[in-house]
């Protein structure tokens, strides 16, 4: 099994501090983030999400996004449900990423998970969801985090030099040692004598913190160095 390499170009400094990084959406699928458009109904708390271009993701995965609000509408601890275009109920996990002066929600953040069959518009409303089936799970071992979707295993060490310590898929390793490498190219010019020095840095992890953990996205921190 070869390792992870992961190049970074272009660093000023040997360090790092990775909050997006492994913003490891890790949901019931391979998770990735599609494009959105959202409209307003008469309703002012509720919202019609379509898919730019009106083109549904090919494959079941993970998708987040955010939703805008007037001040004044949304409490902090208002629960929204997420209905597709068959009035059937989606996996849906919210949070607020801002607030407006009144303490209301100024920007919500989503995440679904959502296939071929979703073509769209999905209507985003007050709401109490249902729990959602085959919801990440998260566990501290001896050695770091645990990230489990039922699909998929990520282990993420919280010391050393690897960012991903494993992958698993259906109980078989299919990635491991995922680290990060920086290269440092120092030029120097003397009497038409052009010469070039190569420094290497790779990631040293120090910290690892669950940011968000909900049963649909998850946010992992990952804090260190380049030594």
């Amino acid at each position: 099994m070869k390792a992870i390499k992961i190049p970074i170009r272009n660093l000023a400094i040997p360090g790092f501090s990775i909050n997006p990084i492994l913003h490891i959406l890790l949901c019931a699928a391979v998770m990735m983030s599609l494009p959105l458009r959202l409209s307003a109904e008469i309703n002012p708390d509720t919202v019609q999400v379509h898919w730019l271009g009106d083109h549904a993701p090919l494959l079941e995965q993970g998708v987040s996004w955010g939703v805008p609000w007037t001040s004044g509408i949304v409490s902090k601890d208002q629960a929204f449900v997420l209905t597709a275009a068959d009035g059937k109920t989606m996996p849906l996990q919210t949070w607020p990423l801002a607030y407006w002066p009144d303490g209301t929600v100024k920007w919500l953040g989503c995440a679904t998970v959502a296939g071929p069959m979703n073509k769209g518009p999905m209507k985003l409303s007050p709401g109490r969801s249902k729990a959602v089936s085959g919801a990440i799970r998260i566990s501290e071992t001896g050695e770091g985090i645990e990230v489990n979707t039922g699909a998929l295993i990520c282990r993420i060490p919280d010391r050393g030099g690897n960012l991903i310590g494993e992958m698993l898929v259906g109980g078989k390793t299919v990635a491991q040692d995922g680290h990060l490498e920086c290269s440092l190219e120092k030029t120097t010019r003397e009497t038409g004598l052009i010469t070039r020095r190569v420094e290497s840095f790779r990631s040293e992890v120090r910290k690892v913190t669950v940011e968000l953990a909900g049963p649909v996205h998850t946010v992992v921190r990952i804090d260190g160095v380049h030594k």
